[in-house]
């Protein structure tokens, strides 16, 4: 009955939910909305900025976008191919900004960073294990959220994305005179929960980090469970939405 009243509710809003192997499944697009929906009723203001990092093709970009049409959504992208993609998919929705740029703990000019075929993948966490192919690789710059704030004149990112495959602590120590500063309202991070797993960055040290610049976890979603990883298995990654609770 229970599980029957949360298919109607969401229904109602023209949404379904699907049952998995005995699981009842939400869409991770769905709960997304939802949550940032919800994190900017504790916003004092509309949602004017938002921060894309590890942008890939733009999929968040323009997810994000459809929720909040009147916000700034700038876009990074370092990889060539992957930024060719992102302007195209993008070229129609004016209040997408694309940047050919990574960011990190410091910044780098000319960092070469190894491919892998599959474009979702190319990682810096994880540079090292791709480096077997030596022809395949491009030399990328790697900024500062900080600098890039001060140098663009941007006072507040309400919503900061980052999706980099385990190098997302080392942006959001980039940005952390901003967090420091309550100038970022709400992070969502792409985090882990195996310490084998080097293409996620683990949750537990992200966690620590924002909960000491005044950040709570507001929820989870694109949960994937029964992930095997060196033969064992367990919850493997996930997207974490982040509140900042002193602004």
């Amino acid at each position: 009955m229970i599980k029957e009243n949360i298919r109607k509710v969401f229904a109602l809003s023209g949404y379904q939910i699907y049952k998995s192997e005995n699981v009842l499944y939400i869409p991770e697009d769905v709960m997304m909305k939802a949550y940032l929906i919800k994190a900017t009723e504790f916003l004092s203001g509309p949602v004017k900025t938002v921060f894309d990092i590890g942008a890939n093709i733009g999929g968040f970009s323009r997810f994000v976008s459809g929720i909040f049409p009147s916000a700034n959504v700038f876009a990074f992208e370092p990889i060539s191919e992957n930024f060719t993609a992102l302007k195209n998919n993008t070229a129609e929705e004016k209040n997408i900004h694309p940047v050919k740029l990574a960011f990190g703990a410091k910044a780098e000019m000319n960092k070469k960073i190894f491919l892998k075929s599959d474009s979702q993948w190319h990682s810096l966490a994880n540079n090292s294990t791709w480096h077997n192919n030596e022809n395949n690789f491009e030399n990328i710059n790697i900024g500062m959220v900080d600098e890039y704030l001060a140098k663009n004149k941007l006072a507040v990112i309400d919503i900061l994305k980052t999706d980099t495959e385990g190098y997302d602590l080392e942006v959001l120590k980039g940005a952390d005179k901003a967090l420091t500063e309550n100038k970022i309202k709400v992070v969502v991070c792409e985090v882990g929960f195996n310490k084998d797993d080097i293409q996620h960055t683990l949750f537990n040290p992200v966690h620590e980090y924002l909960f000491g610049k005044g950040f709570r976890v507001m929820g989870f979603t694109g949960l994937q469970a029964s992930y095997k990883i060196q033969n064992k298995f367990g919850v493997g990654y996930c997207n974490c939405i982040f509140l900042n609770s002193d602004k």
